[in-house]
């Protein structure tokens, strides 16, 4: 795949559009230019674009999202596969939690990818504008941004969705009885035969990432947008005149009311939702890579 735009935190870009840096990549490697430009602004990358033919040999534009290691980031078929050795009734169980649990952090990564092209478009916007309408001016509020909160309601939505649909294959190896438990939490607590160290990896992911992420959720769903003044992204413009986006979610969703939501910390909703992403992830990951074959395994998974 030829690359064609790197997207960072905050929509800074190497690419040839608008706002972007243009580093020549002759002798360049795509990890030094990713480098060079985290050191020079502190933003990590968070999406690679590339070429790719169609099978109507077309090109289209391919997106890869970068985990907090710089590398793609996603659930490949083997990282989730049932090990061998769990016996026939078990697979066959793990079957639909395996494909769901495939299905919902596809669609993790799929608002992270929107999201980052939004920043890069409103940057892109600004860029273009911002001689007319602020010529005088390296920082300002720019209103009406709602796409990326809309993305941003989608993905802990999704993020949610993730710990909860992993309950499901937790229950199918750990768990005994009919009875599934209602959420992510009351299943890894009700799973005795959960192996220590995997339990611990589930209650501090659950402690560090799921609790705040369930808190953005229920306060989108049951009380306010988590937005900041009317949509309103945060405008800056950066040495070489590369403009900046800084979208923010407040620091205290759980108190339930715009008006006295707290935005003190800085938080912004792109980077935060990398964070929570690359995590509900990783232990995706890890839960299916520890599974063991229980000599008296109680399936209480519905086909």
């Amino acid at each position: 795949m030829e690359y064609t735009r790197i997207i960072f935190e905050r929509g800074i870009e190497v690419s040839d559009r608008l706002n972007s840096i243009r580093m020549q990549s002759a002798g360049r490697s795509i990890g030094r230019i990713v480098r060079e430009v985290g050191e020079r602004f502190a933003v990590r990358p968070i999406l690679l674009s590339g070429a790719v033919n169609g099978f109507d040999k077309r090109p289209r534009e391919r997106h890869l999202v970068l985990g907090t290691d710089g590398e793609p980031l996603g659930l490949k078929v083997s990282d989730i596969q049932p090990p061998r050795g769990l016996g026939e009734r078990l697979c066959k169980a793990l079957m639909t939690p395996t494909l769901n649990v495939q299905y919902v952090t596809g669609a993790t990564l799929y608002h992270v990818q929107q999201m980052a092209l939004t920043y890069a478009a409103i940057a892109d916007s600004v860029h273009s504008s911002a001689a007319v309408l602020h010529p005088e001016s390296d920082r300002f509020g720019f209103q009406g941004q709602s796409e990326v909160y809309y993305e941003f309601d989608a993905l802990v939505t999704a993020i949610r969705r993730t710990y909860d649909t992993l309950r499901y294959a937790l229950w199918a190896v750990y768990g005994r009885g009919p009875g599934l438990p209602s959420n992510f939490i009351k299943t890894v607590e009700a799973c005795k035969r959960i192996p220590e160290p995997l339990r611990g990896r589930l209650l501090e992911s659950w402690e560090k990432f799921g609790i705040k992420v369930t808190v953005y959720r229920d306060c989108i769903q049951h009380n306010h947008p988590v937005t900041y003044g009317i949509e309103t992204s945060d405008m800056q413009r950066l040495d070489g005149g590369t403009w900046s986006v800084h979208m923010r979610i407040p620091d205290d969703p759980e108190v339930k009311s715009r008006f006295k939501f707290s935005f003190a910390g800085g938080l912004d909703a792109l980077t935060y939702g990398c964070e929570v992403t690359n995590e509900v992830l990783s232990v995706a990951t890890d839960t299916f890579a520890v599974f063991e074959s229980p000599e008296k395994a109680m399936v209480a998974v519905e086909s």
